[in-house]
């Protein structure tokens, strides 16, 4: 079994490159991690896809991989075709469930070391399709912070706080807190605008004036 040693991924549900990582993420430095060189087919089929793997397989890569603090991981295994490179963390079930890239220093390393590791056979079924990715990280992360701090303002009864916003975005008048509270919760979960932008600048700007 061929191996690649020293290397940070970032685990998600989609494909994150390593420019949109976040620092909140929760980053595994990884000692080392087997690899497995796959035709071109297949590494765009995994890049787009979860797939299930057989029993076989798991029992193939379970604990052979370790984090920097030598603790073995189940089921997490890279795949490569020598230009692209997938990291897979798989369930019981064989079925993969987090993914990630590799930063690009890293994927250049790894592809001085696999021109020269041969193709191997996988058998594995495709199942559902990665969810696209149809806002940055940055977009999400503004969206996440004004959910907490709506939902914050509002289970907390800081009604004053929520019609100042309201009111700063909108020239309808609502005078139920609960309605208010539902339509700020809309406006940030639908597509990005420049309402949400102001939304944030405006807490932003508030929590910093606290600080002083």
């Amino acid at each position: 079994m061929n191996y690649f040693y020293d290397v940070m991924v970032n685990l998600h549900e989609v494909n994150y490159k390593f420019y949109e990582w976040s620092m909140d993420d929760e980053f595994i430095h990884l000692k080392r991690v087997p690899i497995y060189k796959l035709k071109s087919q297949d590494i765009q089929k995994f890049l787009l896809h979860n797939i299930q793997v057989k029993r076989e397989f798991l029992e193939g890569i379970k604990d052979k991989t370790t984090s920097i603090e030598n603790e073995k991981l189940l089921y997490i295994t890279l795949f490569t075709d020598g230009n692209n490179t997938i990291v897979l963390e798989f369930n019981e079930d064989g079925k993969s469930i987090l993914r990630s890239s590799l930063l690009i220093a890293e994927e250049l390393d790894l592809m001085e070391i696999a021109y020269s590791l041969e193709e191997e056979k996988l058998e594995y079924e495709v199942l559902e399709k990665i969810k696209d990715k149809n806002e940055v990280r940055q977009v999400e992360r503004i969206k996440k912070f004004l959910n907490k701090e709506i939902d914050y303002s509002f289970n907390h009864q800081d009604f004053d706080k929520l019609k100042y916003l309201y009111q700063e975005i909108s020239e309808e008048q609502l005078r139920s807190n609960k309605k208010i509270y539902e339509f700020l919760k809309i406006l940030i979960n639908g597509n990005y605008n420049d309402n949400i932008l102001k939304l944030f600048n405006i807490i932003k700007l508030y929590k910093k004036n606290l600080m002083y």
